[in-house]
């Protein structure tokens, strides 16, 4: 887990106008978080053998490195186009799999719940904002429609 949060402050570090120098760390990081996750699915494909496939969140973790892998082999036999971005928000799933803690602890599943019922009353007051919004912009443009700029 601490590799997946790691990984997820990484990829917080690139921005636009980066030196090159800067992007070039921030690629190969991406490329060893990558390394570090191909060799964490081996690990688990070995110790767990056809097992590993009856999991829901190792299917997951699979699809996920292998969309991640061929985005890279892409990148790479074609020249070096520009995928690395593909890659990184790829791999934001990965932190998806933290919710599996919820099931081995009550703790998790009690801070789930809070956020999924915060959130849903965020969601209306985004949605009170929209209406507002949207209701002074129809009020401008009644006030403003014969002005000619």
């Amino acid at each position: 887990m601490l590799v997946m949060i790691t990984n997820a402050l990484a990829l917080c570090f690139k921005f636009i106008g980066a030196p090159s120098l800067y992007l070039t760390i921030v690629n190969y990081s991406s490329y060893f978080f990558l390394a570090l996750y191909n060799f964490d699915l081996l690990v688990k494909w070995i110790g767990l053998g056809n097992k590993y496939f009856t999991k829901v969140w190792n299917i997951f973790d699979f699809s996920i490195i292998l969309i991640a892998d061929g985005c890279l082999a892409l990148e790479f036999g074609m020249n070096y186009v520009n995928l690395v971005n593909a890659v990184l928000a790829l791999r934001l799933f990965k932190l998806v799999t933290i919710f599996k803690l919820a099931k081995k602890h009550e703790e998790f599943r009690v801070v789930y719940r809070t956020m999924y019922i915060v959130l849903v009353q965020f969601m209306y007051v985004l949605l009170l904002q929209f209406f507002t919004i949207f209701i002074f912009a129809v009020v401008g443009m009644g006030f403003y429609s014969k002005v000619m700029l």
